[in-house]
């Protein structure tokens, strides 16, 4: 039921982008708890937020950072490892 919520909060986000940078700050929040079913569904949904709204990760990328050794299950890894694949592109073609 919490990973819902969690879920619901990013489709929130994408399909109210007033509110995204306030559902984004209540996700990092969730990663603060460092339990690795929520961090994991975190990672998973931020890479959702990721995809419509870039300029979030600024703000967020550290916060994942930080979280990468409490995941445990492969969704939430693929997920965490997205958004530093792609700053690394980035950061090589400029």
């Amino acid at each position: 039921m919490a990973t819902l919520a969690i879920r619901m909060i990013g489709k929130i986000a994408i399909k109210q982008p007033t509110v995204a940078s306030h559902a984004v700050e209540r996700l990092i929040s969730g990663l603060e708890l460092e339990i690795p079913w929520v961090v994991s569904a975190t990672m998973c949904v931020m890479q959702d937020i990721f995809r419509v709204f870039p300029q979030q990760s600024d703000e967020v990328l550290p916060e994942l950072k930080r979280s990468l050794h409490i995941i445990e299950d492969d969704d939430g890894k693929v997920s965490s490892f997205l958004p530093f694949f792609l700053m690394s592109l980035l950061f090589l073609t400029t």
